[in-house]
């Protein structure tokens, strides 16, 4: 990363699709801190997390060559 700021904003999960199957709303579980989402809003909000605005603690930005490791 060439940037990295500290942030005290929100965001709301439920703005956001899973990536891989982008029809369903995205499912956080227990332990996991890593997500890979797309920004798409799901109208079927029986399938919603409940706890759903979560708190930014920092933004980074990636620089060339970059990657990212997804576990």
């Amino acid at each position: 990363m060439d940037k990295l700021e500290l942030s005290k904003d929100n965001i709301d999960l439920w703005n956001y699709a899973d990536f891989f199957n982008q029809d369903k709303p995205i499912k956080i579980f227990q332990g996991a801190s890593t997500l890979c989402a797309i920004k798409k809003t799901i109208e079927d909000t029986d399938k919603h997390i409940k706890s759903h605005i979560r708190e930014i603690v920092a933004i980074g930005r990636l620089c060339y060559p970059c990657g990212v490791w997804l576990k």
